[in-house]
């Protein structure tokens, strides 16, 4: 949680205007399966978004559109299976809604100093003495030294139903705080677990200033409103998400079909390598171990004269301990072991060795410090007990894409007004 003393300027709300601003705000600026979408619609939800999204409408306002569309319908389909009331989205909802509270309580305290006169040093002041105030005003009182222990597993054992603090009087137990943190982001309990004492003093400042917001009805107001519609929509749309997710079921049959289709991941060669190294710097020309280092032109040069010893009926393994300057290769006669093609290696590489067939060799392939050659021993396909284990989330993850890619193609954006999203109407 942030020291809740220095959120004073982060948090001033700033007026956005629309991409065109001469556009009648009731006009019809675009249509999402067939529901009208006007300009002050827009301006609402530019309202309620963070920065980032701000800033995509202003690049790609289209874009902005369709993300908007297919993050409102997610979020619909989340009000409709009851997420918001099933854990953890119910407490994220409810940590997020406070974070909305408490800093519209600061933003709205800052413009109301601006309203009276207030500018500069001065408007700055007065909004920090106010925040002062409300951090005298808040306490908490820690009443279970075993929840506060440094011992975490003595911490851990603490009944749900026991009261460890008192906030601003309040009673909060245990299982209070599991909720509360199960709601929160991963650091904010990262804070929480190396400062518990803190997390508490700070936890007492924000249920003040969110006790100012609700007197206030903030959230009924402008631009919280639409902050926290927002945020909602994300943390529904996101539920939608892990709820499809969460349901996909992997059958012995989807296992089978995956692995027909995708034969090519699982596709592996045994290699044997012969590696020639070079220096492109002050070093080429020098001695080190008593070799000379080569150039780059020195190094292709004779990884070139290497292969044309193979062509001529070389045997690889020899010339392996005749040339290869790969230690670890070369003390096992070049084996650099078994590649799959799905693998994390250049691309350069991976065409190269399974471009062969077993017992051949490739071309010099050029890496940034040295040259290799190739030599595939056995190409072959894993077996589907072999990579059931890596294939079952890929194949889950196969599933989900197809049905996220479904719900892209179905949702139907249409463009009524491209003055509006040209933002040349200024």
């Amino acid at each position: 949680m942030r020291n809740l003393s220095g959120l004073i300027l982060a948090l001033v709300v700033s007026a956005f205007s629309l991409p065109a601003a001469n556009v009648p705000p009731d006009t019809v600026v675009a249509k999402v399966n067939g529901k009208p979408l006007t300009a002050a619609d827009v301006q609402r939800i530019l309202t309620g978004a963070p920065a980032n999204m701000r800033e995509q409408l202003s690049e790609n306002p289209k874009g902005f559109v369709k993300h908007y569309a297919l993050v409102s319908f997610l979020a619909a389909k989340g009000e409709e299976a009851g997420l918001a009331d099933k854990t953890p989205y119910k407490e994220q909802l409810t940590w997020n809604r406070e974070q909305v509270l408490l800093q519209g309580a600061i933003a709205d305290k800052y413009r109301q100093a601006k309203q009276s006169g207030a500018t500069g040093a001065d408007l700055q002041t007065k909004t920090r003495e106010w925040m002062d105030s409300i951090k005298a005003d808040s306490t908490a009182e820690f009443v279970n030294d075993d929840y506060f222990s440094d011992d975490l597993a003595v911490a851990g054992k603490v009944p749900s139903d026991t009261v460890v603090a008192k906030v601003n009087g309040e009673p909060v137990t245990a299982g209070e705080m599991r909720r509360i943190l199960l709601g929160a982001p991963s650091k904010v309990r990262q804070q929480f677990r190396s400062d518990r004492r803190e997390f508490f003093r700070q936890l007492a400042m924000m249920r003040r200033l969110v006790a100012i917001a609700e007197k206030e009805k903030l959230l009924e107001k402008s631009p919280y409103k639409e902050q926290f519609a927002w945020v909602r929509m994300n943390i529904l749309s996101q539920a939608a998400l892990n709820d499809y997710s969460d349901g996909i079921s992997i059958s012995r049959q989807d296992e089978q079909d995956y692995y027909a289709s995708h034969q090519d991941k699982y596709t592996t060669a045994k290699v044997k390598v012969i590696y020639i190294p070079f220096s492109s710097g002050d070093s080429a020309g020098k001695k080190t171990d008593g070799k000379k280092v080569l150039s780059e032109e020195e190094a292709k040069a004779k990884i070139e004269a290497v292969r044309k010893e193979l062509d001529a009926g070389a045997d690889f393994v020899e010339l392996v301990k005749k040339y290869s300057e790969d230690e670890t290769s070369r003390a096992k006669d070049g084996d650099f072991g078994s590649i799959r093609r799905s693998d994390k290696i250049p691309e350069h590489i991976r065409d190269a060795i399974f471009s062969l067939k077993a017992g051949e060799v490739s071309q010099p392939v050029r890496q940034p410090n040295g040259f290799y050659l190739f030599r595939a021993d056995e190409i072959g396909v894993q077996t589907l007990d072999e990579v059931r284990q890596t294939l079952r989330p890929e194949a889950k993850g196969a599933k989900f894409d197809a049905w996220v890619r479904s719900l892209q193609k179905d949702m139907k954006v249409t463009f009524e007004n491209e003055e509006f999203f040209s933002g040349k109407a200024q």
